[in-house]
């Protein structure tokens, strides 16, 4: 019998071209799907925090017309209860630094050195714009409506918050 030698097929070592591009191709699918959701996750951060802001502004807005009807309160009887808020019934603005509200000028808040959102001073206008409305239904009570609007890549926002104040002498 002659001497036959075995042959073995040995596959190649290494990675052939469409091995090679199917990788990339995943490779880059996920990084391009990682790279869409931290762009997406900083986006709703972003919208987090100014729906954030707007609120606590609201809420500020509230606790600036509380605090005239607290004053107004203190010293009665020589005003009356609601003394400085009858303007409000078309819109009107206050902030923090303000002892009466004025009429709604449909202005933007500033931000101040000290991080403080007003409209008198500040190198940093903001997004937002806050709008108090009150109504007075029956004698003694007064609702307060406040609403800060702003706009954010081309769509209008807005934040509402209601309450109610009353005549403590009622």
């Amino acid at each position: 019998m002659p001497n036959r030698k075995k042959i073995r097929a040995t596959p190649k070592s290494g990675f052939t071209l469409v091995e090679a591009m199917v990788a990339i191709f995943v490779v880059t699918v996920g990084t391009i799907g990682a790279l869409g959701l931290i762009t997406q996750s900083i986006s709703f951060g972003r919208t987090s925090s100014n729906q954030a802001i707007a609120v606590y502004l609201a809420q500020e807005g509230v606790e600036l017309i509380r605090n005239i009807r607290d004053t107004n309160f203190l010293t009665a009887p020589a005003v009356p209860w609601d003394k400085d808020l009858t303007a409000c019934s078309d819109g009107c603005e206050i902030d923090y630094n303000d002892t009466v509200p004025t009429s709604f000028a449909d202005k933007k808040l500033l931000i101040n050195s000290g991080g403080f959102y007003n409209y008198d001073t500040g190198s940093e206008e903001t997004l937002f714009k806050r709008k108090i409305t009150i109504t007075k239904p029956p004698a003694g009570l007064m609702e307060v409506r406040v609403e800060v609007f702003w706009e954010e890549k081309g769509v209008s926002n807005s934040v509402e918050v209601e309450t109610e104040l009353y005549d403590w002498d009622d």
